[in-house]
């Protein structure tokens, strides 16, 4: 499972929202699954995400 994620979209998460995002995540999965975590954006010092 990847896990898509903007600076827009990281604007509306809480911190004590991401244990709750993590469990969903993880409860999707099937046994042995992997999760990745992507950005998509500008990399940071060029305009992204700092």
């Amino acid at each position: 499972m990847d896990v898509i994620y903007s600076p827009h979209a990281l604007e509306h998460i809480y911190f004590e929202e991401a244990p709750a995002l993590l469990q969903d995540a993880y409860r999707s999965l099937k046994k042995d699954g992997l999760i990745r975590f992507r950005a998509i954006g500008k990399p940071v010092g060029e305009g992204g995400l700092r």
